[in-house]
Order: C-alpha cells, then sequence, then structure tokens
C-alpha cells in the first residue's frame, strides 16, 4: 500500500496537533505586521507623503514578518521552527513594554501636582 503524500501546507479541518500554536504565531507574526505598515504609513506623513528610505524599510520589514507567519502555516520542520524560534524576543518585548509603561504612568501620576500647578 502506498501512503498518500503529506501536504507542504497545514490546512484547518485536518487532524494537526499543533493547530492552536500554528494559528497564534500567525496572528502574532501578522499583527506585527500590521503595525509595521502602520509606521510606514505615519513615515510616510511625516516625510510630506514620499516614499523614504525608512518608509522603506518599515515596509520591508512588515513583508518578512508575513513571510514569518505564512511559514507558521508550513508544514516543514525548518519553517515552523523559523515561526515560533523568532517569535520567543517578540513575546519578552511585549511585557517588557508593558512594565516600562507601568512604570511611566506611576512616575507622572506621582508628580502629577507638579504637572497641574499654574506656571505663570
Amino acid at each position: 500500500m502506498h501512503d498518500r503524500p503529506v501536504s507542504v501546507w497545514i490546512t484547518p479541518g485536518r487532524a494537526y496537533p499543533g493547530w492552536p500554536w500554528v494559528v497564534a504565531v500567525a496572528a502574532l507574526w501578522a499583527l506585527f505586521a500590521l503595525l509595521l505598515g502602520v509606521i510606514g504609513e505615519l513615515q510616510r506623513g511625516l516625510d510630506a507623503g514620499r516614499v523614504t528610505e525608512t518608509s522603506l524599510g518599515y515596509y520591508g520589514t512588515a513583508a518578512a514578518a508575513l513571510f514569518v507567519s505564512a511559514c507558521a502555516f508550513v508544514r516543514r520542520r525548518w519553517a515552523q521552527q523559523l515561526a515560533l524560534v523568532t517569535s520567543a524576543p517578540m513575546l519578552l518585548f511585549i511585557p517588557v513594554g508593558t512594565v516600562i509603561a507601568i512604570f511611566a504612568m506611576r512616575a507622572l501620576w506621582r508628580a502629577r501636582t507638579y504637572f497641574e500647578a499654574s506656571r505663570t
């Protein structure tokens, strides 16, 4: 008997043990690509609508993030390792940014009397 060839792409509806991880990693990278695209558009707005090297850098990085997002759906070991291993630094970045934002809000809250005082 011949085994059926295994599809290269992971598709929904098929039994795959890591399906929630595939969707989570792909969504994480797709959101990161969306954020980079928005930052690129803001940069274009600051440069009077011109596409500069800076905005092209944001767009290129967004394209790379979409590539990694697509790699999460490829049923090959290298693609899954690329998607999972590169997600670790991004997942570390989110809590660090949250902690810094909390400390900044706390400092502003403690110094609110200074900011609310009249300077005239």
